[in-house]
């Protein structure tokens, strides 16, 4: 079934002596609202033209979509904007029927789920789950008025990457990059990032910005890589563009600025605190530049020179740690590899209270070099363990519970 103006009717239904369609959108510009369409239905190549209809010479309309520019990886809620003397009925959810429309290729199309509709306010709320990147029409069909006009219900799916920072870093890996852009996910894994072949992990990820750290690498000499921001569709996130100039994303790998020898600790009496020092050369004297990780956590640096530089011990899970990660400004030093951990001797600071009853006396023991994952951690009098149980609560610090048992008052522990 064909209309005037060169439009389809999609069959629906049909008997013999009944048909149902559904009519695609009229081409306004090939015939004027008011005047009868005629139709041509065509049975077994047999035309007939003595059907016809009346359009109404106004239409609905939509007047525009909030946001308009969504992440193809976020969900979003979707409000539509109905033209202020919309007449169709607007009672419940299943009044509307809608859709995503690709514009660059209509088959393309994706139901949207219709959350809500506000009657006062014309609008409807519509749920959007991502789609790939492009431009898109928000078409809505009335179920007593027919298709709804959706010239203004236009949307922009897409990230984009407005800067990376630094360009250059060490060719080991380890270098910060944070990206900055539009549209980001606030999941971590949402938007993988890639250095040439390697990844870039991600470490804080919002909306406009992504802080990810280079994986160590095969590299030993220099090199260029592009940077990659991925969208969870597996598409890449478009650069910026400066007029017709998109913004740099190669990336320099160079050969590491510092390199580091050792890394030993010893308790500072003076301050109750054991005390790392790493050694190596290139350091320079930026504490702020030089990074020292264990067990995840990023420990305090006191002091730098060009050979050395100290922190101070706030947290590890065992005093044997393997977990010991070192960065510099440029990213990982020479020889990081070799340091992988550090031997720590735990040492007793303070215990808390000092006196107590003859056994079941919870005590607060503080000190230095030893965590969450240490064993073996007690209280003894002489060579005798006075802890009934002993629980460690967070590094540093563990609780005894005092055994049923007399302690002389001279007694060190």
């Amino acid at each position: 079934m064909v209309a005037q103006d060169g439009s389809k009717c999609i069959i629906l239904s049909a008997t013999p002596t009944f048909l149902k369609c559904k009519p695609e959108a009229f081409i306004f510009t090939t015939i004027a609202a008011t005047v009868d369409r005629i139709f041509t239905v065509t049975v077994n190549t047999v035309p007939n033209n003595s059907q016809k209809a009346t359009l109404l010479a106004t239409f609905q309309k939509g007047t525009g979509v909030t946001p308009n520019n969504v992440s193809p990886v976020l969900v979003n809620d979707l409000v539509v904007q109905l033209e202020s003397t919309y007449s169709g009925a607007m009672t419940s959810r299943a009044d509307f029927i809608a859709r995503l429309v690709d514009q660059n290729n209509s088959t393309n199309v994706r139901s949207l789920y219709v959350m809500s509709i506000d009657a006062t306010a014309k609008t409807l709320k519509l749920k959007f789950t991502g789609a790939m990147s492009g431009t898109y029409k928000v078409e809505l069909e009335a179920k007593d008025i027919g298709r709804i006009d959706s010239s203004a219900n236009t949307i922009i799916v897409g990230s984009t990457v407005d800067s990376i920072a630094p360009l250059e870093g060490s060719y080991l890996g380890g270098t910060l990059l944070t990206i900055t852009g539009s549209n980001f996910s606030k999941e971590k894994l949402d938007n993988p990032v890639k250095v040439g072949n390697y990844w870039c992990f991600v470490e804080t990820s919002s909306e406009t910005q992504i802080t990810c750290r280079v994986s160590s690498t095969t590299e030993t000499t220099a090199s260029q890589a592009n940077v990659l921001v991925f969208l969870r569709t597996q598409e890449e996130a478009k650069l910026k563009k400066v007029g017709d100039v998109a913004i740099p994303n190669i990336f320099s790998l160079n050969a590491p600025k510092a390199s580091v020898t050792a890394l030993t600790g010893a308790f500072d009496a003076t301050t109750n605190t054991e005390v790392l020092t790493l050694t190596g050369t290139g350091f320079g004297t930026d504490t702020t530049k030089i990074e020292l990780l264990i067990d995840g956590t990023k420990q305090t640096c006191l002091t730098a020179t060009d050979t050395q530089a100290t922190f101070t011990l706030s947290h590890l899970d065992h005093e044997s740690t393997n977990g010991v990660k070192i960065f510099f400004a440029d990213g990982l030093p020479s020889g990081y590899d070799k340091i992988k951990s550090v031997a720590i001797t735990p040492k007793l600071v303070s215990i808390s209270p000092s006196t107590g009853s003859a056994g079941g006396t919870l005590i607060t023991v503080k000190g230095t070099g030893f965590g969450k994952k240490t064993t073996g951690v007690t209280l003894v009098s002489g060579t005798v363990d006075i802890c009934q149980t002993v629980e460690i609560k967070s590094y540093g610090t563990f609780t005894c519970l005092t055994k049923a048992m007399e302690i002389p008052t001279s007694a060190v522990l």
